[in-house]
C-alpha cells in the first residue's frame, strides 16, 4: 500500500514535469525495492524500471539517485565494472548520502574489498540507522553480514545475523555457514537461527 502511494506521488511529479530526473529515479528505486521483496511482477516491472532509469539519465546524467540505481542494476546484471563506475560517480557527487554509501559498500564487497566497504557501511549506519522506507535496521545488518563473511570474520557475521528480523534465505545460509566455520555443523543445527527457519 505504501509502495503504491509512493508510485502515485512520483507519477504526479512526472506528469507535471517529464524531465524530473529525481522522480524517475525514485520511481525506479521504489519498484526495485518492490521487486526485491517480491511485491511486484518481475516480467512486468523490470522493463518499467529500466525505462525510468533511462529517462532519469536523459534528464540529468549527474543525478546521484539515478547513478546509485544504475549501479544497483548493473550489479544485478553482473556488470561489476559498470556498477563500480556508477557508484564512484554517485559517491563523488554526494559522499554523505546513506543510500549512496550503502550502494558503494555493496559494490566494494563484490569487488573483494570488504574492509573498505565496512567503513562506508558503518558511516551509512551512523547517518541513517533505520533506512528511509524501513521500520528496522535489518537492511543495514544484511550488508554487514555479507561484508564480515567476506572478510572471514565469522563472529561478527553471526552477531549481525542474529539481529535480523526477517532474513532472506541466502543470508540465513551465510550465517549458518559462519556458525559452522566457527564451531561445527552440529553447532549450526543447534543454533536458534536454524531452529527458527526449519
Amino acid at each position: 500500500e505504501h509502495m503504491e502511494k509512493a508510485i502515485e506521488a512520483f507519477d504526479m511529479a512526472i506528469n507535471l514535469d517529464q524531465s524530473n530526473a529525481r522522480a524517475h529515479a525514485l520511481k525506479a528505486c521504489t519498484l526495485g525495492s518492490g521487486l526485491a521483496y517480491g511485491w511486484v511482477n518481475p516480467e512486468e516491472k523490470i522493463p518499467v524500471i529500466f525505462e525510468h532509469v533511462r529517462k532519469s539519465q536523459e534528464a540529468d546524467e549527474d543525478d546521484f539517485e539515478c547513478l546509485r540505481i544504475c549501479s544497483a542494476l548493473s550489479l544485478m546484471e553482473g556488470n561489476h565494472q559498470a556498477a563500480q563506475e556508477h557508484a564512484n560517480k554517485a559517491y563523488r557527487i554526494n559522499p554523505n548520502d546513506p543510500r549512496v554509501l550503502r550502494q558503494m559498500g555493496s559494490v566494494l564487497i563484490v569487488m573483494g574489498r570488504a574492509a573498505e566497504a565496512l567503513k562506508l557501511l558503518h558511516h551509512s549506519f551512523d547517518l541513517d540507522p533505520i533506512p528511509q522506507g524501513q521500520t528496522t535496521s535489518c537492511h543495514n545488518y544484511l550488508q554487514f553480514v555479507w561484508a564480515y563473511y567476506s572478510m572471514e570474520d565469522y563472529e561478527s557475521c553471526v552477531l549481525y545475523g542474529e539481529k535480523i528480523v526477517h532474513m532472506p534465505r541466502i543470508t540465513w545460509l551465510l550465517v549458518l555457514s559462519a556458525i559452522s566455520l566457527q564451531a561445527d555443523i552440529e553447532a549450526a543445527r543447534a543454533h536458534t537461527l536454524f531452529i527458527k527457519k526449519t
